[in-house]
C-alpha cells in the first residue's frame, strides 16, 4: 500500500520542466503540438490542476470551447474551490453563450476570492453581453479599484458606457487605456468610435486613421474606421474602409451589413443590395437584414420582392414590434394601405408606446392629428442624415430654401440686414445656407442630434441647439427679426403654437418665412405619408392670431415624390408694427 501511495502522489504532478516546456509550445503559437501533449500528459496525470488549466487554454487559443468547457470541468473537479478554475469556465461559456452559466461561474469565483481581478472582468464581460451595463460598469470599476493599471478593464469600462450613451466618460476611460497601452490600435480606434458618437467629427476621423496607421493589415481596425466613418457623415470614406476590410480577409455579416448601410446612405441601392445578399449568406437568421432588404427593394419599386423580404423579418421575428412596423412601412410604400393597417396594428399591440406605427395608422385612417411624434421625427432624420443632401437636392429637386430666400428679395428693399435669426428645423443647414448672407447672427435649433451634427460641420451657424422647436422659442431670452421655417410644418399639423411661440420673442417689423404643402380643404389634414397639408386660409390665420401679417405668397413645388411634384405654398410674413 505504502508503494502505491507513493506512485499516486507522484502522479498528481509533472515535472516542472515539462511543464515549462509545455508553456514554451503555447507562447511560441504550436498550439497544435501542445494540444497533443497535453492529452498525453494527462492520460498519465489526470489529477494535474495545472495541466488541465493549461490544457483548457491551449483549447481556447483554438477556439475549440466546447472542448474547452469538459477540460475547466476536470480542472475543477480536482479543485472544487479554485477562484482561477471558476474564472477560466466562466469565460469559455460566454464564448459559447452560455451567459447565465457564465455569470454564475464568475460569481463563483468572486465567493471564493473576492478580489480576483480576472473573475471580475469575466463577470463584466458576460454581464455586458447580457446587457446588463450598469452591473457590468460595476464589475469593471471593481477591477479597476484592484489593478488601477489594467488597460482591457478601462477599456471594456468604455464600451460599455459608450452603450450608455454616456460618452465623455467613454471618451476619458479610453484616454486612460491608451494611456497604459499607447501602441494599441483597437483601442485607439475604439477612442475614435466613442469621439464620432460624441459628434466631434475631426477628432474621430484623425484618431481613427491613427489606428489603421498603427495596424494597416489589421481588418478588424480598418471596419471600425468605416463605422467612424458613416457616423460623422462621409459614406464614401466609410465604403473605402469596409472594402479595405473585407480585402484583408475580415468576412462577416456584421461587416458585409455595414458595407450595406453605407451604401444605401449613398443610395447606390443595387450594390447595397448585394452587399446584404452577402451578410445573409453568413447570417439566414437576421431580421435586420431582411428589414433592410425590404426596404431598399420598396424604395426600388419591386414591390414583390419588397413584401417577400419583410415577411421573412416576421416570420423570424413573430413577436418584434420593430419587423411588423418594417413590414407595415413596405406595404405602405407598395401601396397596400389595408395591409399595412393590420401589420401596425400588430406592432402596437406588441409594443404599445410605439409611436411612430400610430401616427401612421392615424394616417392611413383619415385620422388628423396635432402634430407627428418627437421620436418618429428623430428617428428619420438620425437616420437620414448622412444622405440628406445629396437625396433630397438630386432625387427630390428640394429648392425651398432658395424659392423663401429670393421671395424676400424680391419684396424687401436691399440691403438686406437682419440682426439675429433663427432658422427653425434647421436640418444639415440648407436654409441656413441660403440665408446667411443677410444675416449678421445665426441660430438654429432642430429635433434631430444628427442633423445638427452635419449642419455644425458646415460651420454655416453661430449657434446650434439639439431640442424641440416650441421649447426653444418658449424658453428664450433672445429676440429674433428673422424666422425661416422651411418644410417644418409637414411635421406639425397645428401651425398655431409655432407662430405664437415666435410671436413672443419677435422684434417688431420681424419677417417669418414659411413653406407647407398645399392642401385645397379647410384647416390641416395628415396625409398617408405621413406628413402634413395645410390650406393657405388656415395658414394666414394662424400667423395673424400670432400678430404676423401676409406680405406674400407664392405657389410651387416644394419636391418630388415618385418622380411626381408636390404642390406647395411658400409664404412671407411681417410682425405687425406696434404703434
Amino acid at each position: 500500500m505504502e508503494i502505491v501511495e507513493r506512485n499516486v502522489n507522484r502522479a498528481a504532478y509533472p515535472d516542472p520542466k515539462v511543464m515549462n516546456a509545455l508553456e514554451d509550445l503555447c507562447r511560441s503559437g504550436r498550439l497544435f503540438e501542445a494540444e497533443r501533449r497535453c492529452k498525453e500528459l494527462l492520460g498519465r496525470f489526470p489529477r494535474s490542476r495545472d495541466l488541465h488549466e493549461i490544457y483548457g487554454t491551449v483549447l481556447v487559443g483554438q477556439k475549440k470551447y466546447r472542448a474547452a468547457e469538459k477540460s475547466c470541468r476536470a480542472a475543477i473537479r480536482v479543485a472544487p474551490k479554485d477562484p482561477g478554475l471558476f474564472s477560466n469556465l466562466g469565460f469559455v461559456l460566454k464564448q459559447l453563450g452560455k451567459f447565465r452559466g457564465s455569470e454564475l461561474a464568475c460569481r463563483k469565483a468572486v465567493s471564493f476570492d473576492p478580489n480576483h481581478v480576472d473573475a471580475h472582468l469575466n463577470l463584466g464581460t458576460v454581464l455586458q453581453s447580457m446587457e446588463r451595463l450598469d452591473d457590468a460598469i460595476a464589475s469593471y470599476q471593481r477591477v479597476i479599484e484592484l489593478s488601477p493599471e489594467h488597460f482591457l478593464a478601462h477599456n471594456n469600462l468604455a464600451s460599455a458606457l459608450l452603450t450608455k450613451r454616456r460618452y465623455s466618460e467613454a471618451i476619458k476611460s479610453y484616454e486612460i487605456a491608451l494611456s497604459l497601452d499607447p501602441g494599441n490600435a483597437g483601442i485607439r480606434a475604439n477612442l475614435g468610435l466613442a469621439l464620432a458618437e460624441a459628434d466631434k467629427k475631426n477628432d474621430a476621423v484623425k484618431t481613427g486613421m491613427a489606428a489603421v496607421e498603427l495596424a494597416p493589415k489589421n481588418a478588424e481596425i480598418w471596419a471600425v474606421l468605416g463605422n467612424i466613418h458613416r457616423l460623422v457623415g462621409e459614406p464614401e470614406a466609410a465604403v473605402y474602409a469596409y472594402k479595405r476590410a473585407l480585402k484583408l480577409g475580415l468576412s462577416s455579416a456584421h461587416l458585409h451589413k455595414n458595407l450595406g448601410h453605407a451604401l444605401q446612405d449613398l443610395k447606390r441601392s443595387e450594390e447595397a443590395i448585394e452587399s446584404f445578399d452577402k451578410a445573409l449568406k453568413l447570417q439566414p437568421d437576421n431580421v435586420d437584414i431582411y428589414c433592410n432588404l425590404g426596404r431598399l427593394f420598396a424604395a426600388l419599386g419591386q414591390a414583390t420582392a419588397a413584401v417577400n423580404n419583410g415577411n421573412a423579418a416576421v416570420r423570424l421575428a413573430p413577436k418584434s414590434s420593430e419587423a411588423w412596423s418594417n413590414l407595415a412601412d413596405i406595404y405602405r410604400w407598395t401601396g397596400e394601405p389595408q395591409a399595412a393597417i393590420e401589420a401596425y396594428r400588430k406592432a402596437i399591440k406588441l409594443n404599445p408606446s410605439d409611436s411612430t406605427a400610430k401616427h401612421f395608422l392615424s394616417a392611413l385612417n383619415n385620422e388628423t392629428t396635432r402634430t407627428a411624434p418627437h421620436s418618429y421625427i428623430e428617428e428619420l432624420f438620425d437616420g437620414y442624415a448622412v444622405s440628406f443632401d445629396h437625396h433630397i437636392r438630386n432625387a427630390l429637386k428640394y429648392k425651398t430654401p432658395e424659392i423663401l430666400s429670393q421671395i424676400l428679395k424680391d419684396i424687401i428693399r436691399p440691403p438686406l440686414d437682419f440682426i439675429r435669426a433663427v432658422d427653425l428645423g434647421c436640418g444639415t443647414g440648407l436654409s441656413g445656407d441660403a440665408f446667411r448672407s443677410v444675416v449678421r447672427e445665426l441660430y438654429g435649433v432642430d429635433l434631430s442630434s444628427r442633423m445638427v451634427e452635419v449642419a455644425r460641420n458646415k460651420k454655416i451657424y453661430d449657434h446650434l441647439t439639439v431640442g424641440s422647436i416650441n421649447d426653444f422659442l418658449s424658453e428664450t431670452e433672445l429676440f429674433f427679426d428673422l424666422f425661416i421655417c422651411a418644410d417644418v410644418l409637414i411635421y406639425a399639423g397645428d401651425a398655431r403654437e409655432i407662430f405664437c411661440a415666435a410671436g413672443r420673442c419677435a422684434m417688431d417689423g420681424a419677417i417669418f418665412c414659411v413653406s407647407t404643402e398645399e392642401h385645397e380643404g379647410d384647416g390641416y389634414i395628415l396625409r398617408d405619408t405621413g406628413r402634413y397639408a395645410h390650406s393657405d386660409i388656415y395658414i394666414e390665420a394662424a400667423a395673424d392670431i400670432a400678430g404676423f401679417r401676409l406680405l406674400r405668397k407664392a405657389p410651387a413645388a416644394i419636391r418630388l415624390e415618385k418622380q411626381v411634384p408636390i404642390r406647395g405654398q411658400h409664404f412671407i410674413f411681417q410682425r405687425f408694427i406696434e404703434e
